[in-house]
């Protein structure tokens, strides 16, 4: 869940300090890639009002309800079994908010890492996310977070 400090913390719409005595909504890190519309939102506490005037503001709440919901659940996608140990988890956040990009169907994915080897979609999941990059469709925070290198590895 986003920190914020009251009388400190910019709300992200409306470039205003969030300050003490206002309604406020807080998102945790739900979504890495910048050049999603959702990506104002992860992370952040923003005011109340300003939140609901977005046009994705309940598309947020929803993505950002599912992401607690998956991860409270850690269940492996490959296998179904409870994933009880955080260094065998892996999960993938919101790639993407756009429905109707193929890379859509992997949002929110769990795994126990040592069963991706088995994923009948693993081959299928690589080529959508490489095409998903190579079409300019992604750009993380900084240079040197590399999202997709970090993930990636435990797919090839």
């Amino acid at each position: 869940m986003a920190i914020v400090l009251l009388g400190k913390s910019i709300c992200p719409i409306c470039k205003n300090i969030l300050n003490e005595g206002e309604d406020v909504t807080g998102f945790p890190h739900f979504i890495a890639n910048t050049k999603d519309p959702l990506y104002i939102f992860t992370d952040s506490g923003v005011h109340t009002n300003c939140f609901l005037q977005q046009p994705h503001a309940l598309r947020a709440m929803k993505y950002a309800d599912r992401q607690h919901e998956v991860f409270m659940q850690k269940k492996c996608t490959v296998t179904g079994e409870q994933i009880t140990h955080h260094r065998e988890y892996l999960a993938l956040p919101l790639l993407t908010s756009d429905e109707a990009e193929p890379l859509f169907k992997y949002n929110f994915l769990t795994f126990k890492i040592r069963n991706i080897p088995h994923w009948e979609e693993r081959e299928d999941f690589v080529k959508t996310a490489e095409r998903f990059i190579a079409d300019g469709k992604w750009a993380d925070l900084m240079p040197e977070h590399k999202f997709w290198e970090r993930i990636m590895k435990y797919f090839q």
